[in-house]
């Protein structure tokens, strides 16, 4: 497997660390790289950008920087007997951050070529071991993207009505995937990149619209060693349906049963149209309302729940307004 650093990532790096230790009061590696770097200031402007990447790249290798992410990738060794090249590059920012797989087209003995690319801001180098957690995650993921028991079939194309219908399903999935990352890192005996409780946090966050006993049912089932599946992702991102099969009958919950909420941007039961507000305190919907929400759909269930705009219409048509 063959790794390529991305010089401005390799140059960045190493004058980063080189003024890092000037701060603490170590000018020794300043001078090393001057002694170096001084005199490649007198070649011709097109053979002095070569020697200066070979220089950088000498000493990305020599402070060990090179050394930290083969070793990350010599913990998933079919990272390493799959991928044909991984491409280690800057990230303009912590957005711009992660681990991604392309897959081409079959070369000439009839293999797509899979190849791995890893963004990464200078400052994770500051905090190596931040650093390496941070590529325990990534490269989990990339671990599942090669697994054929995963079901990656490249882009995932939604079919949904908005943009901010498919960010809703894109962070949910995100979301519900790195949670299972952690969760088998956990497991593993590693150090996630989040933490149990902070997961939850952020089930909880995204998934309010179920009942507290639910969401815990739920995460209770998410958080286990074992991966999921791509399709599974797919469906508990898109949907309720999926999540709450995961949270069993009631006895299991010790609570209240599994409502039907919809969740934000999902479309409304009654009007099919996409809707972040709907009705939370079942209560209000008293044997009026139901009568008159039942002459038009003779199957609603409370707990089905409907968006706010249609509770406005069947609360006039009730005459409750």
């Amino acid at each position: 497997m063959n790794i390529q650093y991305d010089p401005l990532l390799a140059e960045t790096v190493v004058l980063q660390e080189i003024a890092r230790r000037q701060e603490l009061g170590d000018p020794a590696l300043f001078r090393e790289y001057h002694v170096a770097a001084d005199p490649l200031y007198h070649r011709r402007p097109d053979a002095r950008d070569a020697a200066f990447q070979r220089l950088h790249a000498q000493f990305f290798t020599t402070l060990g920087f090179a050394e930290i992410l083969q070793a990350e990738l010599r913990r998933f060794p079919s990272i390493e007997a799959q991928a044909s090249e991984v491409i280690v590059a800057l990230a303009a920012g912590s957005h711009e951050e992660g681990a991604d797989l392309s897959i081409e087209k079959a070369n000439g003995n009839g293999q797509p070529a899979k190849r791995v690319g890893i963004r990464l801001t200078p400052d994770r180098f500051l905090d190596l071991p931040s650093l390496q957690r941070y590529l325990h995650h990534e490269l989990l993921h990339i671990v599942d993207l090669l697994d054929p028991e995963f079901g990656y079939e490249g882009e995932i194309r939604l079919a949904v009505v908005s943009p901010a219908d498919e960010n809703i399903i894109r962070n949910r999935y995100r979301l519900l995937w790195c949670l299972s990352v952690d969760a088998r890192l956990a497991f593993a005996g590693r150090e996630p990149l989040a933490d149990r409780e902070t997961r939850r946090r952020e089930f909880d966050a995204q998934y309010r619209k179920f009942a507290p006993a639910v969401r815990a049912a739920i995460f209770e089932r998410l958080w286990q060693p074992l991966p999921l599946s791509h399709r599974l992702l797919l469906q508990m991102a898109t949907g309720s349906e999926a999540l709450l099969r995961l949270a069993g009958d009631a006895g299991q919950t010790r609570s209240e049963s599994p409502r039907r909420v919809p969740l934000p941007g999902s479309p409304c039961p009654l009007c099919r149209f996409p809707s972040y507000h709907f009705v939370e305190d079942h209560t209000i919907l008293d044997s009026a309302l139901v009568t008159e929400i039942r002459r038009d759909f003779p199957s609603f269930r409370v707990d089905d729940s409907l968006c706010e705009r249609c509770l406005e219409v069947y609360t006039l048509r009730a005459g409750r307004w």
